[in-house]
């Protein structure tokens, strides 16, 4: 037998005459007689997900693991099976009837991209219950299994964030200076927070980021969002770097930046809001809004 011919040497090496190692693991199995049985056993246990990608279109594994057949007559009558798929290439696999389990790493991969699409879309963990995603899923992979919600909100969540922040952190630490926005606001349960946002330029690259957007336990003074916003910025070693802070016109946040003894500029846009509104209500056109919306609240 020409061991050569088959697909399993893609993934082991010939050391001697009875001897392979795998090129993934460096283990070394024995191919006495020419067999690449010890060779296909450990692909299956060891390196599943790369076993399943030399699985061609046969009927058993049998088929696909074995020496492919020459045009000789005598080859075909050594594998009659390969003979007769080719004859009856329209006959229903064997495989097709095998719910196989997906290889850790396109397990690991597609845990990924599902958390990766439930981050950036803003999606919430509960879609994985949902009929459709889980019909979709088990179509394109029908043997993958959805991570439950804990390991969503927790394992993957969890090494997503590290990840994240020990990138971010290194790039914060390769800049020389580091702007910084900062807002409060109300969410629909009355519980207040604020949020600090990073401003800088990475190889002339004007990158944002979210530093923290934390809960307000407290009455909003300026002594305490001076507090909170220096402890934000000793987290993330950038306390030194501060170029200036943009806040709205608020006094408490013009207060907390003075304290902090960091540069302080208005934000131009709520300025420019405030203008607008009053001037509006120093002029007729006010009244006037104000009755069409009396007007539009009416209709549905």
């Amino acid at each position: 037998m020409d061991r050569k011919r088959s697909r399993l040497w893609s993934f082991f090496t010939l050391t001697s005459n009875d001897k392979a190692k795998c090129d993934l693991c460096n283990s070394f199995y024995s191919v006495k007689g020419g067999s690449t049985t010890n060779l296909k056993k450990h692909l299956m246990k060891k390196h599943r997900s790369i076993y399943e990608t030399i699985i061609p279109c046969s009927v058993t594994d049998t088929a696909v693991l074995e020496p492919i057949p020459s045009t000789s007559a005598s080859s075909e009558s050594i594998n009659p099976l390969i003979k007769k798929n080719e004859t009856n290439p329209q006959q229903t696999k064997l495989t097709a009837f095998i719910k196989r389990p997906v290889g850790v790493v396109r397990e690991k991969k597609i845990n990924y991209l599902i958390f990766k699409m439930i981050i950036k879309d803003l999606q919430p963990f509960s879609i994985r219950e949902d009929a459709d995603f889980k019909e979709l899923i088990n179509y394109l992979e029908t043997g993958y299994k959805i991570p439950s919600r804990y390991i969503l909100n927790n394992t993957l969540l969890d090494a997503q964030y590290t990840e994240v922040q020990k990138k971010l952190k290194e790039e914060l630490e390769s800049v020389k200076y580091v702007s910084i926005t900062t807002d409060g606001w109300t969410s629909r349960a009355t519980t207040s927070y604020q949020a600090v946002t990073a401003h800088y330029l990475l190889n002339w690259v004007l990158k944002s980021a979210l530093l923290g957007c934390f809960e307000c336990h407290e009455r909003h003074t300026a002594e305490y969002i001076k507090n909170e916003l220096n402890r934000l910025l000793i987290h993330w070693s950038i306390q030194n770097k501060i170029f200036v802070c943009v806040t709205d016109n608020a006094a408490n946040m013009k207060a907390a930046i003075r304290l902090s003894n960091y540069e302080h500029l208005t934000c131009v846009a709520h300025t420019l809001n405030l203008v607008v509104r009053a001037g509006l209500q120093d002029c007729e056109l006010g009244d006037l809004i104000k009755k069409n919306k009396s007007h539009c609240g009416t209709f549905p």
